[in-house]
C-alpha cells in the first residue's frame, strides 16, 4: 500500500468526522499530519472550527503538539485558529513546563508572532525549568524579535557551558544568538570554540558563517589547546579580515 494512499484515506475519514474530534485526538491529528507534511489546506479547513472551539480546552501537552505542528514550515495557517491558540498560550504561560515553553518560543517565531509580553513570559518559563541544549537552541530563535529576559540569557549561557561536548551543529546554532545578545563570558566562548572551528572546516559557506560569527563575539576567547584566538585560527586558514 502506498504511503500517500494511507494518508489520503486517513485524511478523508478525519474530514468526515472533524466535528467529533476531542482535544487529544485533535492534537494528535495536527502533529502527526504536520510532521509528515500531510497537513494540507483541505484538512486544515475541515478542522478549523474544531480547533477554534477546542483551543481553550487543550492541555499543556496537547497545546504544545498543536502549536508545534502548525509552526512546521509550509503548514497552512488560519488567522482565527492562530488567535485562539495565542489566547490559550497566554492562559497557560505562567505554568507551562520549561521544555514545552521552549517549543512555544520556536513556534511563535516560525508563525511570525512576536507578541512581546507572551514571548517574554514563555522565555521566563524556559529559564525556570530543566531544559536541554535543544530547548535552549529552540528558544534562542526568538533573539531579535523581543528583548530577551536576563534570567533566560543567564540560563542559556549556563546550559551551553555545561554541554560543551554536545554536537557541533547544535552548539553552533546557539552561538550566533549569544553573540547577538552581547554575551562576553570568555568561558562560554572557549566552550563554543571547538564547535565553531569544526563547522568552519565543513564547507566554504560554514567557514564564512563562522568567520562572521567570530567577528561579532564581544570578547576574544582562546581556542582550546592552540593558544590562538578564534579569529587567529580562522586567519591561519585563509580568512581575510
Amino acid at each position: 500500500v502506498k504511503r500517500s494512499s494511507v494518508w489520503g484515506a486517513m485524511r478523508r475519514e478525519i474530514v468526515r468526522k472533524a466535528e467529533d474530534l476531542d482535544p487529544q485526538g485533535l492534537a494528535m491529528v495536527v502533529y502527526a499530519f504536520a510532521a509528515s507534511k500531510a497537513l494540507d489546506q483541505t484538512l486544515v479547513t475541515a478542522i478549523t472550527h474544531t480547533l477554534h472551539r477546542s483551543a481553550a480546552k487543550l492541555s499543556e501537552q496537547e497545546l504544545t503538539m498543536v502549536v508545534n505542528g502548525l509552526a512546521i514550515p509550509e503548514t497552512p495557517r488560519v488567522a482565527s485558529v492562530t488567535d485562539a491558540l495565542l489566547h490559550a498560550m497566554r492562559a497557560q504561560v505562567d505554568t507551562v513546563a520549561g521544555r514545552n515553553a521552549a517549543v512555544w518560543a520556536r513556534a511563535l517565531v516560525r508563525l511570525g508572532l512576536p507578541d512581546a509580553d507572551l514571548m517574554q513570559g514563555v522565555l521566563k518559563r524556559v529559564a525556570r525549568g530543566e531544559v536541554s541544549m535543544l530547548d535552549v537552541s529552540h528558544s534562542l530563535q526568538a533573539t531579535g524579535t523581543v528583548e530577551m529576559p536576563p534570567q533566560f540569557v543567564a540560563q542559556a549561557v549556563a546550559v551551553v557551558k555545561a554541554n560543551r561536548n554536545a554536537a557541533a551543529p547544535l552548539l553552533f546554532s546557539c552561538a550566533g544568538p549569544l553573540a547577538e545578545l552581547g554575551c562576553d563570558d570568555v568561558e562560554l566562548w572557549e566552550a563554543l570554540a571547538p564547535a565553531l572551528l569544526t563547522r568552519a572546516s565543513e564547507s566554504p559557506e560554514l567557514f564564512r558563517a563562522s568567520a562572521r560569527l567570530c567577528q561579532r563575539i564581544p570578547c576574544r576567547p582562546v581556542a582550546l589547546a592552540s593558544g590562538q584566538s578564534l579569529l587567529d585560527q580562522l586567519k591561519s586558514r585563509g580568512l581575510r579580515v
